[in-house]
């Protein structure tokens, strides 16, 4: 299997959604909204051009999204680190992680979101080395705040 990340352009964006849309419709089966599912093509548009977004592509197939929003000072935010059901629990995720964080060098922290109740997701993150430094409901969603400090 051989991963690779690229940037994405223009031209990628209905590919970006519909990659979006297979990754976050079992959240919006389960809490009824998802941002990253159904986003308009304006959304995405607007990613791509103001924030760093990555296509995670194998064997010439994108399978996944990386988007990362610059907060300033060393501190960016994880805003989507998707894959498609289907290649799930391959370690794309985790090679994800770490590719964004080696071509990202003047980071020296990062901060993820996600619904508090996805097991899967929290642990994902604490593999990766992020802890939990907070919680907040979002309509009917709890949300766990996640930090990873890489300054020593």
């Amino acid at each position: 299997m051989n991963i690779q990340f690229k940037l994405a352009e223009e031209k990628d964006i209905l590919e970006l959604i519909q990659v979006q849309n297979e990754a976050f419709y079992t959240d919006y089966l389960i809490y009824g909204r998802s941002p990253e599912y159904k986003r308009s093509y304006e959304s995405m548009l607007n990613d791509v051009v103001k924030n760093i977004v990555y296509k995670i592509v194998i064997d010439d197939k994108l399978v996944g999204d990386i988007i990362v929003k610059n907060q300033g000072q060393g501190t960016y935010t994880l805003d989507s680190l998707c894959v498609i059901p289907q290649f799930e629990n391959r370690g794309i995720g985790k090679a994800a992680i770490q590719f964004i964080e080696e071509v990202i060098t003047d980071a020296a922290h990062w901060i993820a979101t996600t619904p508090a109740d996805k097991r899967r997701n929290n642990s994902f993150y604490k593999k990766a080395g992020y802890s939990r430094i907070n919680e907040y409901m979002d309509g009917d969603i709890r949300l766990a705040v996640l930090e990873k400090n890489l300054s020593a």
